[in-house]
Order: structure tokens, then C-alpha cells, then sequence
């Protein structure tokens, strides 16, 4: 459940993403995404977020961070959507639900599948929607 830097950068040399293409920043989620450094700006607009936090108070706090940066269209992938329980909500799955009802704004159509308990989704925001269809498909 964690990587050292040095590890995190062979690893991704090792896929052949170069070190220019990705910025680390290490830590707890509730302690770095809530700062700003100079060296390290916070993102505005995410197009995707890929979502690897396997425990349900990562996941949540990743989420509150999203919540002014996703829009329409952005994609949610979540490494551990159904992982953790076969007969409750747990994890990143009971985080997203509770991130759901607390942002009703917005609606995240299943989009893909992917690995052991992966899923994604397409963020869609619900004020586009006119009487129960979605305004862009008109």
C-alpha cells in the first residue's frame, strides 16, 4: 500500500513514461492535497483522475479534493471499486456513493471495467439534463 520515490520512478522509467511527464508528490492525501507549494501546484480541471487509494478515508479525502475539479466528461477510474466486501459497500466503492449524494450535481456513468476490481466511469453533470435526458444528445 505504498512505494517509495525511487521505486515509483523505476517503476515508471521501467514503462517507458519519462520523469518530464509526471510530477510525485509524496504523503498522506489529507496532508498534500490540501497544500500548495510553489513547487507543486494543485491541478484546477482534471480530465482523468485515476483513483488507487484502497482504503475508504483515502478514497474519501481524494474525492473532496475532485469535487471542484472534475466536470463533465472527466474520467473516474477506481483500482478498488469492488474490492473489500462482497456484501456491503466498503472502500472506494462507499466513498464514491457517499461523494454521490453529497454533490447530486453529478452522475458517473459506468464506462469500463479493468483489472481484478477495477472501474471507471464518465463524470456527467446532471445540470445539462432536461426533463431526464441529457441536453447534449439533443
Amino acid at each position: 500500500m505504498k512505494m517509495s520515490v525511487s521505486d515509483f520512478k523505476e517503476t515508471c522509467a521501467t514503462k517507458g513514461i519519462p520523469e518530464t511527464e509526471y510530477q510525485v508528490v509524496p504523503g498522506f492525501y489529507k496532508d498534500t492535497l490540501t497544500t500548495k507549494t510553489a513547487n507543486q501546484p494543485l491541478p484546477g480541471e482534471v480530465a482523468l483522475a485515476y483513483v488507487d487509494c484502497d482504503l475508504y478515508s483515502s478514497a474519501q479525502t481524494v474525492l473532496e479534493f475532485l469535487a471542484t475539479r472534475i466536470q463533465h466528461g472527466t474520467i473516474m477510474a477506481f483500482d478498488d471499486y469492488f474490492c473489500y466486501s462482497s456484501t456491503a459497500l466498503a472502500g472506494e466503492r462507499l466513498a464514491a456513493a457517499q461523494f454521490l449524494k453529497a454533490n447530486p450535481r453529478f452522475h458517473f456513468s459506468p464506462y469500463w471495467p479493468f483489472g481484478a476490481g477495477g472501474m471507471s466511469f464518465i463524470v456527467e453533470d446532471k445540470s445539462l439534463w432536461k426533463g431526464g435526458e441529457c441536453s447534449l444528445l439533443r
